[in-house]
């Protein structure tokens, strides 16, 4: 079965019409001649990920002359230049991919997906797949921004890079005073959390190190200062379910250089955002219209003109203060009085930007949804909104031309466009539960996908279907299995024998997918086949008339059997390294398979199985166990939460998942942990998300699938 062409959504741009995209024709020297190939085939194949327009749409086709023409709608790359393919099949240069984007990638300009200090890249996602909440910088070469599993990102002129973090709390405000003193506030989604050092979060750069440093309770939700002995924050927090029956509180707080005070406290208001312009001229916005303004002496309260809930505000100049907040609500002061133009949107407004007088930006938030933000252009004399291409959480701007927007994705504000990437390759609904590959030019993702029938709530009228992306070493594709099933696992002995279990078995001979008819039922948590005649597979039967039993069952080539059924269990993982050496993880205990009966022997709570050999295997879950051909012994690994995966290369090489389960929230952050024969050791603040499966090619190549559709890949050169 042929396979459906698997690419990331680029933005080409944010806005319509006066906004689009440099894409038109911009007279004939920008149109390749009737019938040319891309003026350079090498460079092409390079960029697109395949020869000529493969990773455009197809082959690139000849003429009776021997010319090459292109199929219409390809897309392709020559060199840093976008190319099209126009109606009559010719090659059509588009405008040169330049900074911030310099990257040309399936025909258009991309921000190069994000990279930590460690390998780590986001392969799937651009250029990072996680939420960012916040931004702020200095100049063009120098903008961090901070969101979700404790990430921070640095944007240095060039390219974005991931710094490693000191938390993998959510980071909610980034806010620098100079380029060598931030300050990230955040909290962990729990009340406790991983490590200790309190369920509220703040970080400070000093140039050269993030370090966590105490924070005031409760947590700031905005900063702002003039100098690094004059800073503010602001809380708000509304207490009860209600809203009829809510308690508001909100708080000011003051940082002098080495301590921060509460200075303001209200009952019956919430302060939420703070933005200034000077040590005299700061302003605070919150709940119930509520806004503030210092004079260098006091807070005072400020009349804004709209009653409605506030969320942001920005300010340029004591003249020229923008607030924003529900329903597209949003008011300004020219320095003499409040107004408040008509609504572009009815949705709640979280963000707000001016870069010069006349002109100013805003966005929505709608992340209980997932639903992609709008953007908003104030230009001068009314607000226009136009769909932003994915959920935008924060601006921030050196001028009026160059400015940043973070959420599910980072946008940039350049020659008068905005450009970036989205977050994922595939849909935000969508989850990969496990990854294995026969070599690093041979990868399987595979996991649960939702169809969405109603985008883009997809709160109701969805269903679930099988999720099978390949790797071929240079890009990922989707490809069709047959059934609409969901995917929990896979495994193969050979990159023409290729399993894949959900609430199906299905089975890839090299050319196509192929669902297995199994003489009993099951759903199949997981998979491990060691020659096409000796295949495994684990989970339990959906019977309650039989007590939901576990169940092994084994393929030798000709027939599957059950070899194994106990009520009231779930196999949760299944790997071994010959016909006669099998585990197999039940509950609380470890089972072992010799070539004739298996025996079971009690454990903590595991989940997954891995190892290079009989004397070398790995069960984690709990706790982190090590079998030596002997005994099983408990290995401490120094981390906080339930390790979900693990993938041995060798002895001294075990990359394993610890996902840190806080409570309440959709995602929890995962850490990457490492053994190194003698230690674990983590690999913090990766921005990871949830992750979910893992799996290394070798000592040098590492890929980890999750949540979100997010892939990471480790390539060590």
């Amino acid at each position: 079965m042929a396979p459906q062409r698997w690419t990331a959504w680029i933005v080409c741009s944010l806005l319509v019409s006066a906004w689009a995209c440099g894409g038109a024709v911009q007279g004939d020297d920008q149109t390749a001649a009737a019938g040319s190939a891309p003026t350079d085939a090498s460079d092409v194949s390079a960029e697109a990920g395949a020869g000529g327009g493969a990773d455009a749409g197809g082959e690139l086709e000849s003429t009776d002359g021997g010319a090459p023409l292109c199929i219409a709608d390809e897309k392709a790359c020559d060199g840093n230049v976008p190319l099209a393919c126009n109606a009559k099949g010719e090659w059509v240069k588009l405008e040169p991919c330049g900074a911030p984007t310099p990257v040309c990638r399936n025909g258009e300009c991309a921000i190069e997906p994000i990279c930590g200090e460690q390998g780590w890249c986001w392969e799937s996602s651009a250029p990072i797949g996680v939420r960012l909440l916040s931004v702020h910088g200095f100049a063009s070469d120098d903008v961090w921004a901070v969101g979700q599993a404790g990430a921070i990102v640095h944007w240095d002129g060039v390219r974005w890079k991931e710094l490693l973090s000191p938390t993998t709390a959510t980071l909610f405000e980034i806010y620098g005073v100079a380029p060598d003193d931030f300050w990230v506030a955040g909290v962990h989604p729990s009340t406790k959390p991983p490590g200790g050092g309190g369920l509220y979060v703040l970080l400070h750069w000093d140039g050269g190190t993030w370090t966590q440093v105490p924070s005031p309770a409760p947590r700031l939700a905005a900063i702002w200062g003039a100098t690094h002995d004059d800073l503010w924050g602001v809380y708000g927090q509304v207490v009860g379910m209600n809203p009829n029956d809510q308690s508001l509180y909100g708080y000011v707080y003051h940082f002098d250089g080495a301590t921060w005070t509460k200075t303001k406290s209200y009952e019956d208001r919430t302060v939420v955002d703070v933005w200034g312009t000077a040590a005299d001229n700061i302003w605070a916005v919150g709940r119930g219209g509520i806004a503030l303004h210092f004079d260098g002496i006091s807070w005072n309260d400020v009349n804004p003109g709209v009653s409605s809930r506030l969320s942001a505000v920005w300010a340029s100049s004591m003249d020229d203060v923008w607030m924003v907040g529900e329903d597209g609500v949003t008011t300004h002061n020219d320095g003499k009085s409040w107004a408040a133009p008509a609504a572009a949107t009815t949705e709640d407004l979280s963000a707000v930007w001016s870069g010069s007088p006349g002109e100013a930006w805003a966005s929505t938030y709608t992340p209980a949804y997932g639903k992609p933000g709008e953007l908003l252009r104030w230009n001068g004399s009314a607000w226009t909104a136009n769909p932003s291409g994915f959920l935008i959480a924060g601006f921030w701007g050196v001028s009026a031309d160059d400015a940043w927007a973070v959420g599910d994705g980072i946008a940039h504000l350049h020659g008068g466009m905005w450009t970036g990437a989205s977050a994922s390759v595939v849909e935000t609904y969508t989850a990969l539960s496990d990854v294995w590959g026969s070599g690093p030019d041979d990868v399987w993702a595979v996991g649960p996908a939702i169809d969405c029938k109603n985008p883009p709530y997809c709160l109701s009228g969805f269903s679930q279907q099988d999720l099978l992306l390949h790797w071929n070493g240079e890009s990922w594709t989707h490809v069709l299995s047959g059934t609409e099933q969901m995917l929990t696992a896979v495994h193969g002995s050979s990159s023409t024998d290729v399993w894949a279990v959900g609430n199906v078995v299905l089975h890839w001979n090299g050319s196509a997918w192929s669902q297995q008819a199994l003489p009993f039922a099951g759903r199949w948590q997981d998979v491990w086949a060691h020659t096409p005649s000796d295949v495994w597979i684990a989970g339990w039967v959906p019977s309650a008339d039989s007590g939901y039993p576990g169940q092994i069952a084994h393929w030798d080539g000709n027939t599957w059997s059950v070899s194994w059924s106990a009520p009231n269990t779930s196999v949760q993982s299944i790997w071994g390294t010959g016909a006669d050496d099998t585990w197999a993880l039940v509950d609380e205990a470890i089972m072992h398979w010799d070539g004739q009966v298996w025996t079971s022997t009690p454990s903590p709570y595991l989940v997954a199985l891995t190892g290079t050999s009989a004397n070398d295997v790995w069960a984690v879950g709990n706790e982190i166990l090590h079998w030596d051909g002997t005994a099983w012994t408990s290995v401490e690994s120094g981390m906080a939460g339930r390790t979900v995966a693990a993938t041995a290369v060798s002895p001294d090489d075990v990359w394993a998942i610890a996902r840190l389960d806080l409570g309440g929230w959709l995602e929890h952050p995962s850490v990457l942990v490492h053994w190194d024969g003698t230690s674990w050791s983590q690999l913090t603040g990766i921005g990871a998300g949830t992750l979910n499966g893992i799996w290394g090619a070798s000592k040098n190549e590492t890929w980890a699938v999750g949540a979100r559709g997010n892939i990471l890949h480790r390539r060590v050169k």
